[in-house]
């Protein structure tokens, strides 16, 4: 027989539920009872359907810190690095050479030999040049013993004025053939200091065109020396931004070769034509190349800051712009959070953007695919010396 169609005790009752009431305390017991295993048996069976929640793991491409430093505003600048001081040096003299001192990437000091030419024939030259300057030098001193004895002589009447006349003629002719072979001398030993091609200045040789053996004229360049401490940058600007540019200005710039160096110089001069076709307008850039680091011919680019100023940065991409406002996705606390921020100067090519409001140093935003995760969103760093596929979990802020 059911429960349901049991006969009830006498004094008791049926709950709406079905089930037996009864009185006193014995009856309140049951209910207490049975109440509490109800809701304990509900309990049990949300905790276990509820699913635990999964945190977003977010790489070190993921993220950005908000850092302090420096921001270029001016416009970018890009061209090719060049010396100076740099200089053709030229053979003066036609001939052979003889004997090569030098190469390309050789240092040399200011008049240290580079190259010797045959200079045989102009020794000879000299020598014979030599001999002449002796015999004229002997010849004037011969005509103006000859001269003083005709004037002595004019004087008591023994020789007549035109003798004392032809007498000073001779020592003019004297004199001039002496001078003349006293050029030809000099002409000849300039000659064969020429023979050998001196550098111009302390500096670098950056191209050799002689060999040993080769004929080379009168003019042709043998060798490219330049001063790798004298570097400048030759760039151009649009037109435009003339108005920002000033000379001293500094300008901070990247080159290729050096990747992840920054240098440093500043603006030299500016050019007073644009050109025509491209209206940009060539400026030139001093550089301080102590340490010879720096080589001519390299594309250098970077950009002019004619305010800079240290600012709280962040890149380009982690700032989100919309209706007028901006804002920034930021991790703290193992979560995403979206933060409204107000942005200042920017970087003429975007990559940085300065944060006046709505961030400090040292926070993290999240850049990259990750920064469309929704708000509240759980994540976790992954650390920079653990091994790939090992995250580390950031603590919940509680």
């Amino acid at each position: 027989m059911s429960r349901f169609h049991r006969k009830i005790p006498s004094g008791a009752r049926r709950s709406v539920l079905g089930d037996v009431v009864l009185p006193g305390l014995a009856g309140t017991a049951i209910i207490v009872a049975l109440t509490v295993g109800t809701e304990g048996c509900g309990k049990s069976a949300s905790a276990e359907s509820a699913p635990a929640e999964r945190a977003v793991t977010l790489v070190a491409e993921d993220i950005a810190t908000v850092e302090r430093r420096e921001l270029a505003t001016g416009p970018i600048v890009s061209g090719t690095l060049t010396a100076r001081r740099h200089a053709a040096v030229r053979a003066e003299i036609t001939g052979a050479v003889t004997a090569v001192y030098a190469d390309r990437g050789s240092e040399i000091q200011a008049g240290a030999p580079l190259l010797r030419i045959d200079g045989r024939s102009i020794r000879d030259a000299l020598i014979a040049a030599a001999a002449d300057v002796d015999t004229d030098e002997s010849a004037l001193a011969l005509a103006r013993q000859r001269l003083t004895r005709s004037e002595r002589l004019l004087t008591g009447g023994a020789v007549s004025a035109e003798s004392v006349e032809d007498a000073r003629q001779a020592v003019s002719s004297a004199q001039s053939k002496l001078a003349a072979s006293r050029a030809r001398f000099a002409s000849a030993n300039d000659a064969l200091s020429r023979t050998i091609v001196r550098a111009p200045f302390t500096g670098v040789v950056s191209a050799r065109n002689a060999n040993v053996g080769d004929d080379i004229e009168s003019g042709a360049v043998v060798f490219e020396m330049l001063d790798p401490r004298t570097m400048r940058l030759e760039a151009s600007i649009p037109a435009a931004d003339l108005s920002v540019i000033r000379i001293g200005a500094p300008i901070a710039f990247t080159v290729t070769g050096y990747p992840g160096r920054t240098f440093t110089g500043s603006i030299e001069r500016v050019n007073p034509a644009a050109d025509p076709a491209t209206r940009q307008v060539p400026v030139f850039i001093a550089i301080d190349n102590g340490d010879g680091r720096l080589v001519a011919g390299l594309f250098a680019e970077g950009g002019v800051a004619p305010s800079a100023g240290s600012a709280l940065l962040v890149p380009g991409a982690a700032v989100e712009r919309a209706n007028g406002s901006a804002a920034v996705v930021r991790f703290a606390g193992g979560r995403i959070e979206r933060r409204p921020v107000v942005t200042g100067r920017e970087a003429p090519d975007g990559t940085l953007v300065e944060i006046r409001s709505g961030l400090a140093l040292g926070d993290t935003v999240v850049i990259g695919v990750s920064h469309s995760l929704p708000t509240g969103t759980a994540a976790r760093l992954t650390a920079p010396s653990a091994k790939p596929g090992a995250p580390v979990a950031v603590p919940t802020a509680r």
